[in-house]
């Protein structure tokens, strides 16, 4: 009967709001890059009952790619590496995408040259990341003591909107931030032709 009542009562209503919250920032990021090849970094499962590269079965382009720090199956080129040592020439992408990514890491900064490396000079970064709000350090709390206690341990870093858009700052000029559910940043932005000093 409590196995019953978690699947029908907890785990399916989760599961629905779970993909309902992907794929609605899906939607955002697809609106904001534009033609061309797209790397996808972190390609893996968004949660555990959607699929490796989501968002590049969601996106539909042929000449897609994903990367992530772990083996991936899916339907689109993979490459297994690291944000901060990508295996891609210079300038080789059109679009580069980083969901819920750049929080797992401590040497931002790092990450974002890279992406600047591998992105063409007017290429587009669309990146998401949780705001460090009062609402999202609740819902984390919560989450990450309950059905999200699996990724208690895998934020390195929080930020809120003011702190990454200054990290962002330094490589990219912010063209574009949009919200989803108030509580995930999503910043749009392209290659500062100079570094910011």
């Amino acid at each position: 009967m409590k196995t019953f009542w978690n699947l029908f009562f907890i785990k399916k209503p989760l599961s629905r709001l779970r993909t309902a919250f992907h794929t609605g920032r899906y939607k955002k990021v697809k609106a904001m890059i534009g033609e061309g090849r797209t790397l996808d970094i972190g390609c893996g499962k968004p949660c555990e009952h959607m699929p490796d590269q989501a968002f590049l079965r969601f996106l539909d382009k042929d000449n897609s790619v994903g990367l992530d720090i772990e083996e991936r199956k899916g339907p689109y080129e993979f490459h297994k590496g690291n944000i901060t040592s990508m295996p891609f020439k210079d300038g080789e992408f059109d679009n580069v995408v980083a969901m819920e990514i750049l929080e797992h890491i401590t040497d931002i900064s790092k990450a974002l040259a890279e992406i600047k490396r591998v992105l063409k000079p007017k290429g587009i970064l669309v990146m998401s990341t949780p705001d460090n709000s009062l609402l999202w350090k609740t819902i984390w709390e919560i989450w990450s003591a309950t059905a999200g206690r699996m990724w208690h341990h895998k934020h390195q870093v929080s930020y809120n909107s003011s702190e990454w858009r200054n990290f962002l700052e330094e490589h990219f000029e912010q063209i574009e931030l949009k919200r989803q559910w108030r509580f995930d940043l999503i910043f749009r932005g392209i290659p500062r032709l100079r570094e910011k000093p």
